[in-house]
């Protein structure tokens, strides 16, 4: 009886690679480094890599010039940019940003 193939090998090197790599790349960045590195190539769909493109693409200003609103969609999206496509669900992402701006509220 055979438990384990070359396939599940392959698998289970890639599932050890990525957070080794992911150890490796923490180890010599610090988190600014880290945090502008996903925010300059999240893939946030509709062919825009990145946070700067995403603010382009879909709201035609750059990122300094975005209100609360627009920053808050942006954030929602990364969450997951495929569930809370503007241009698809944009429902979904109204309501997810109306969940965010009422958590800030009560923290403040």
């Amino acid at each position: 009886m055979q438990f384990f193939n070359l396939k599940d090998a392959s698998i289970l090197k890639g599932h050890l690679l990525e957070p080794s790599m992911t150890w490796a790349y923490e180890s010599k960045l610090t988190q600014k480094q880290c945090f502008n590195a996903v925010m300059s190539n999240y893939d946030f769909m509709n062919q825009m890599r990145g946070i700067v493109a995403a603010s382009e693409g879909y709201y035609e200003k750059p990122l300094a010039s975005l209100d609360l609103e627009e920053q808050l969609e942006l954030i929602v999206m990364m969450n997951n940019s495929a569930l809370y496509n503007k241009y698809k669900r944009p429902e979904l992402l109204a309501e997810k940003v109306e969940e965010l701006k009422q958590k800030i509220e009560s923290v403040e």
